[in-house]
């Protein structure tokens, strides 16, 4: 994820390995405001879905699986009116799910945007087992 201008990585290996973005239960793993996971391919026209299966989440936090034009994702609060499909997945585990058309070819940014705030006796967290995006078929 991005965080100020400064990318990290996001796996957590404690019990299997899984994408994650965490925040508190220690002074090292600081709040997050905006923190950004995602790629940015080139797509080429048609309807899509990213799916995103959640395996744990916490239940406070502000968490999102976004798709955007352009190669990056907008903040939290300008997901409204810059992303082109978003949902929340706050304290909700299993499958979430967004879906999307392209008119033509363009580059799109795909993955999470989330803000968590923690401390050193309480922190927010999700992590994913699986992340994938399908190409729908159109008549």
């Amino acid at each position: 994820f991005t965080l100020n201008g400064v990318s990290y990585g996001g796996v957590d290996a404690n019990q299997g390995y899984r994408l994650s973005m965490e925040a508190g239960w220690s002074t090292t793993l600081l709040s997050i405001t905006n923190g950004k996971m995602c790629q940015s391919p080139i797509l080429p026209p048609g309807e899509y879905e990213l799916e995103a299966t959640i395996s744990s989440v916490g239940t406070t936090g502000s968490f999102y699986l976004a798709a955007a034009l352009g190669n990056s994702l907008p903040d939290i609060g300008n997901l409204t009116s810059d992303a082109i499909s978003y949902i929340s997945f706050t304290g909700k585990s299993g499958v979430s799910s967004i879906k999307f058309t392209l008119e033509k070819e363009q580059q799109v940014s795909l993955g999470f945007v989330c803000t968590l705030v923690g401390s050193a006796s309480n922190g927010q967290y999700w992590k994913a087992e699986g992340i994938k995006l399908k190409y729908l078929e159109t008549n």
